[in-house]
């Protein structure tokens, strides 16, 4: 009987171990993937300002064709809102 307790006592400690093991490695796993997201953080182009990608838009049109019109809007009667 007395062996058996033993042996049970080490398989409870490989088992320990080999759990902090397994923490260990996911641990360091997700260390790595932290890492790689910074680094292509790092890595990927920086987005334009809104004042650079207007500029970049090509000159089209006549200025007229974007003018608002009158009737853009419809008009509101406000002697008759509630």
């Amino acid at each position: 009987m007395r062996n058996s307790k033993s042996n049970s006592g080490t398989t409870g400690k490989k088992n320990s171990l080999a759990r902090r093991k397994r923490v260990l490695a996911d641990s360091s796993i997700a260390q790595q993937d932290h890492t790689n997201a910074a680094r292509t953080e790092v890595a990927s182009p920086r987005r334009m300002p809104l004042a650079e990608v207007l500029l970049s838009m090509p000159d089209v049109g006549m200025d007229s064709d974007f003018a608002r019109s009158s009737d853009f809007a419809p008009r509101i009667d406000r002697q008759n809102c509630g």
